[in-house]
């Protein structure tokens, strides 16, 4: 099979600006891929429903300012879930905040935005070090999200039963926050770990 284009419109800084978990497959034909818009001020995403041979625009959320870093977590990449929702995270640099939103694959309908942590400084400088996010469902069905959105301690890890309220829990930095991080669902007993 040739290569196939999803997108020639995606930011320049898509390395540094996504988590490697941006594409979701719901079936074997049905796909979504999820980028910042070029100037930085939305996430949109494509789909495909033959497998990736074509990918047309299907939607964006407009963010209405610059985003940083986005992150994505797929129902059913947790185990024992069969939910239809992508779960997304962004840093919004315009307002300095952590925020959360979902696509229902049903339907590909848009949730509301929460301000999941109400920051200070944003900075803009594109690279792993002065920004990271991550999101993860359990198989208890709660959401976990941590981040950071600045190199001077601006980090946190947030959970949410119903991605309406978002409670910080203990910090999860230890030592330098320089990498990019990823959360996955345990396996243990406790099914919200």
């Amino acid at each position: 099979m040739a290569d196939i284009k999803v997108d020639t419109s995606v930011y320049t800084g898509f390395n540094q600006s996504i988590q490697p978990r941006s594409l979701v497959w719901t079936n074997s034909g049905t796909g979504y891929a999820f980028h910042i818009i070029v100037a930085q001020n939305g996430i949109a995403y494509k789909k495909t429903t033959d497998g990736g041979s074509t990918w047309a625009t299907a939607g964006s959320w407009p963010v209405g300012g610059a985003v940083e870093k986005i992150g994505v977590w797929y129902d059913g990449w947790t185990r024992g879930i069969t939910g239809s929702t992508i779960h997304i995270c962004y840093v919004d640099a315009l307002n300095d905040d952590i925020k959360y939103f979902t696509l229902n694959t049903n339907g590909d309908a848009f949730g509301g935005s929460q301000v999941v942590f109400n920051g200070a400084s944003v900075s803009v400088t594109e690279n792993w070090i002065n920004h990271c996010l991550t999101i993860t469902k359990t198989r208890g069905g709660s959401l976990y999200m941590g981040g950071w959105i600045d190199p001077d301690g601006e980090n946190g890890f947030w959970a949410s039963s119903n991605g309406s309220t978002w409670t910080s829990r203990a910090n999860f930095v230890a030592g330098s926050v320089v990498d990019s991080i990823q959360f996955f669902q345990g396996s243990g007993e406790d099914a919200n770990d």
